[in-house]
């Protein structure tokens, strides 16, 4: 009921939607097992639940808690700068927690003239589009096509059977969270629970471990695999901090030589 009371106060549209579809996933889960566990009751609080969240939604009349002013990219400004920024760099994307500097490489002139210049976002309006932008067409496409494969998996071994509720509870917040991270940003909260929930879902499915008969070649393979990963972190590493060392020269040098400083920085 609280965190009810508080979307409701609070008026954020995103959330309903996530609590509209979580809920209506749980509703047509009773009604599809209606003839065996009849719950004319938990059917009825699921169906008023999803109604009121799609009803403060499409107009959240409600919001009497008022929060302060949340500023950040449209849906049209951060598809913008996705687009220029996989053109830039489409396979990897501009790199993980870079999305501060694809917003200011790319943003649109008319912003300039706005109060809001000089800011920085970390973050576009959804989690899923900030992906595909710091990610790249191989990076956010491998992580979106595993989330999908395992909520596809699940729900076709578990749902298509007699399942738990605790197996439709598991779907029901899997789906939500997902869509909802295409739908705004996602705190470390959030991303944490979506992980957990997926590490659940493949827990409770008790997939057999692949095994691999290596022979002699698991030691070498294995001790190869460490000194790549290892030689790749120094790599990454190194670029980072010759990075910095420019970025440092370019702020020393400063007024006394701007295209100097500029090239540096």
């Amino acid at each position: 009921i609280a965190p009810a009371a508080l979307l409701i106060s609070t008026g954020f549209r995103a959330p309903l939607i996530v609590s509209a579809l979580g809920l209506g996933l749980l509703t047509l889960n009773q009604l599809r097992l209606r003839a065996k566990r009849l719950s004319q009751a938990t059917i009825l609080i699921l169906a008023l639940g999803t109604l009121l969240s799609i009803v403060f939604a499409v107009r959240p009349f409600l919001n009497f808690l008022k929060t302060p002013l949340e500023v950040g990219p449209a849906h049209g400004e951060t598809w913008s700068i996705v687009a220029q920024t996989l053109r830039a760099h489409p396979l990897l994307g501009s790199g993980p927690a870079t999305f501060s500097a694809d917003y200011l490489r790319f943003r649109s002139l008319p912003i300039l003239q706005t109060p809001f210049w000089n800011i920085s976002f970390d973050w576009g309006s959804s989690a899923g589009l900030t992906g595909v932008a710091t990610y790249g067409w191989l990076g956010a496409g491998l992580l979106f096509i595993t989330i999908l494969l395992i909520l596809g998996g699940y729900g076709w071994k578990k749902l298509r059977t007699d399942s738990s509720a605790r197996d439709v509870a598991l779907f029901a917040a899997g789906v939500a969270l997902f869509v909802g991270s295409w739908l705004a940003p996602m705190p470390l909260a959030a991303s944490l629970y979506l992980s957990t929930i997926l590490g659940l879902m493949l827990a409770r499915q008790n997939l057999r471990p692949l095994k691999l008969n290596l022979g002699g070649l698991a030691a070498p393979l294995l001790s190869s695999l460490v000194i790549l990963l290892t030689l790749g972190i120094f790599v990454l590493q190194g670029r980072r901090a010759l990075a910095e060392t420019y970025m440092v020269k370019g702020a020393t040098i400063g007024a006394s030589n701007l295209s100097t400083a500029e090239a540096y920085l």
